[in-house]
């Protein structure tokens, strides 16, 4: 529930004034997160309703809202900071508290590094707002809790609390680097190997660049490694190590490795020119979102 701290929801008065509770005034940043969060935590329970539209949103004119303003890194970070300390002192479980922590820190702070607005700041700026989110790093989250990320926000936040411009900047290209969309060739059909290239579009060179055959039915995996390169890569499935994930259907995913960062499974899209046919037991096909697969469920495709 923490993670939905916008305003739009409906308050019991009785809460409102048990607690002494108010939305803050004058201009400061994410204060319905600061108000909402001390509601949360206030609350003996919280409902939620999906069944009408009992909230309707009307944007300002002009859009004369601070939310339309230029942030100050020091600004907003001190009212995540509020957020944080409110769920450390109001929360009586520590390590859950710590966790919500954690996934503040991630949604409202990690997320500034994302490469395009990131690398479309001033230098000055972007050192502004390492300092602020380091200082946050360091009164608010542990350098433990850094395992319980995944990329790239792990990666992100061990850059903030060292307090490396320089290292986010790289990361921030590797992000983009690791982001390509892997297209198949034509494959072809050997009597033993299934054989395709893959290429990558963001022109970028990687360390390792891996393909997985994994088995819809159960997560098994096929691995096959294609090795370093840049936007071409030969890829070759020996058909017998396909035959052991059974007769499933298989869907095809790229695992990109550079500058020590691992890429999450992204799918293969199928070529535009069609699929081959003539695959002794299984059947190459792309899926309604146009990515690879093998259907091995019968044996007499």
């Amino acid at each position: 529930m923490l993670a939905s701290l916008s305003p739009q929801k409906l308050f019991r008065r009785e809460l409102l004034d048990r607690h002494g509770i108010r939305f803050p005034e004058g201009k400061v940043r994410l204060e319905d997160g600061i108000m909402v969060t001390r509601c949360y935590l206030a609350s003996r329970r919280t409902a939620v309703t999906a069944d009408y539209d009992y909230y309707f949103l009307h944007a300002r004119e002009g859009g004369a809202n601070i939310s339309f303003e230029r942030t100050s890194p020091i600004g907003y970070t001190d009212s995540v900071a509020k957020i944080a300390s409110l769920i450390e002192h109001g929360h009586p479980d520590t390590d859950h508290a710590k966790q919500l922590v954690l996934d503040l820190y991630r949604r409202k702070v990690l997320r500034s590094y994302a490469p395009r607005r990131f690398r479309s700041m001033s230098s000055g700026r972007r050192r502004r707002w390492v300092a602020a989110h380091a200082d946050f790093v360091e009164a608010h989250v542990p350098a433990e809790m850094d395992a319980h990320l995944n990329f790239p926000f792990r990666q992100r936040s061990q850059l903030v609390r060292a307090r490396d411009e320089q290292g986010l900047l790289r990361l921030a290209g590797t992000e983009v680097a690791l982001a390509a969309t892997p297209l198949a060739t034509v494959p072809e059909l050997g009597e033993n190997t299934l054989f395709f290239g893959l290429r990558l579009d963001r022109g970028s060179t990687y360390d390792d660049v891996r393909v997985l055959a994994r088995s819809r039915a159960n997560g098994a995996e096929v691995v096959a490694a294609c090795g370093p390169g840049d936007r071409m890569f030969q890829v070759v499935l020996p058909r017998a190590q396909l035959d052991r994930l059974g007769p499933v259907l298989i869907d095809l995913y790229a695992r990109l490795h550079r500058d020590g960062c691992d890429s999450p499974p992204r799918r293969i899209q199928a070529p535009e020119q069609g699929l081959p046919t003539g695959l002794s037991g299984a059947r190459l096909y792309a899926t309604v979102h146009g990515n690879l697969s093998i259907d091995q469920r019968r044996s007499d495709w």
